[in-house]
């Protein structure tokens, strides 16, 4: 939870200051290889700008499917509840427990039975299994280029080891690693034909 409230701070202050730290960046590279270092920076730029579309594309289609399914179920409040749902889901696992949990309450207040929670609950579990095995690795895959088992296997790499901070960071950074080791083996490839 305290990470999830810390990184809306840091990518604030890091979009901010971002022209300062790109230019302190460079600065550290040998002047003759600053260029290429420019070019490898804006493509990883790029990389992880298509990743923040892609997640804002998948919220916007979770908020459709919640939409549709709590507005056929006649839940109360239904489209401010697919909405925190929806795009709720940029934060993993916090958006998905607090979207069932507003769902969940809100079947109750409207039915009041149990039946319309379990109904609610396959709801959710339907989307979510759809997102996350279809939807997500499906755009976010297209979107940077990388297979939807890489993206699969780096959001369980990540949350593995950083936990909720791992899973943001993990595809921009399979991502950028993607751009560096292209860098890398374009310049491997020049060497070996001197």
């Amino acid at each position: 939870l305290v990470n999830a409230f810390i990184f809306p701070f840091v990518v604030y202050y890091i979009a901010i200051d971002y022209r300062r730290l790109y230019d302190g960046f460079l600065s550290w590279i040998p002047f003759l290889q600053r260029k290429k270092a420019a070019t490898m920076l804006t493509e990883i730029n790029e990389q992880v700008s298509a990743y923040v579309r892609g997640q804002l594309l998948v919220g916007f289609i979770l908020f459709v499917l919640f939409s549709i399914g709590l507005g056929c179920l006649g839940v109360e409040l239904w489209l401010l509840v697919a909405f925190i749902s929806g795009f709720g889901n940029l934060v993993p696992y916090v958006g998905s427990i607090v979207g069932i949990l507003l769902a969940t309450v809100m079947a109750l207040v409207t039915y009041g039975t149990f039946t319309s929670v379990l109904s609610v609950w396959a709801l959710y579990g339907i989307v979510q299994a759809l997102e996350g095995t279809f939807i997500t690795p499906r755009i976010i895959g297209e979107t940077l280029g990388l297979s939807p088992l890489v993206i699969i296997l780096a959001l369980i790499a990540g949350g593995s080891l950083l936990g909720l901070l791992g899973i943001f960071l993990a595809v921009p950074f399979v991502a950028a690693m993607k751009v560096i080791i292209r860098h890398l083996h374009i310049w491997l490839m020049n060497k070996a034909d001197i």
